[in-house]
């Protein structure tokens, strides 16, 4: 999964809602196991994600959201050749 463009978005997103100076990258960790790998884990159970998919993360509504760039990449190219 790799941050999209806007990383500085998905970083203050990332930062405010999970780190604490005061415990260092603990609370940042359990944040990205809790939070990344269960929505990417529902991505892979829901059959959206194949192996040599380009995942893109980023925030939307105030929400972290995966996108599958691949997909968007395939949709336009069937578009194109039909």
């Amino acid at each position: 999964v790799y941050p999209p463009e806007g990383v500085r978005n998905f970083e203050d997103f990332i930062t405010d809602s999970a780190y604490d100076p005061a415990y260092g990258a603990r609370p940042l960790k359990r944040y990205l196991q809790k939070n990344v790998e269960t929505l990417l884990a529902k991505k892979i159970l829901a059959d959206e994600v194949t192996v040599g998919d380009v995942l893109t993360l980023d925030v939307s509504d105030n929400q972290l959201v995966i996108t599958n760039e691949s997909n968007l990449h395939r949709q336009v190219f069937d578009k194109k050749n039909s």
